[in-house]
């Protein structure tokens, strides 16, 4: 028997991978991604920047709201049009958590966030 799907427990998120156009830190790698903090889930790991959509934000607009936050970067990224797609993450394959929403986005230099030396 089927119902209505489950609430998110804990909200939408959002995130992006960021690709670099130019390479001048670190020539030939042009993907940039963040390191989770301690305390975090998977902490240590590599991976998005992303986190939970504030009330009236697209998925868009978090992805480039959460890069500045926990990257400090403040220059333009745009968002590559077709290049997005939402997975739902569950605890253990088993109990329905979020959807989050994955973007794929570009920034014109690679750049260093605070903290991380390349």
């Amino acid at each position: 028997m089927s119902g209505p799907a489950p609430t998110p427990r804990y909200g939408n998120h959002a995130g992006v991978l960021v690709v670099a156009r130019r390479t001048s830190l670190c020539p030939g790698r042009p993907l940039l991604l963040g390191l989770q903090g301690k305390g975090l889930w998977a902490s240590n790991t590599w991976g998005v920047w992303g986190g939970a959509m504030e009330p009236g934000e697209t998925p868009a607009q978090t992805s480039k709201r959460e890069l500045r936050e926990e990257s400090g970067y403040d220059e333009p990224l745009t968002i590559i049009p077709g290049a997005e797609w939402t997975q739902r993450v569950r605890l253990v394959g088993l109990i329905p958590l979020y959807p989050f929403h994955n973007h794929i986005g570009a920034v014109e230099d690679q750049f260093e966030p605070p903290g991380f030396p390349l």
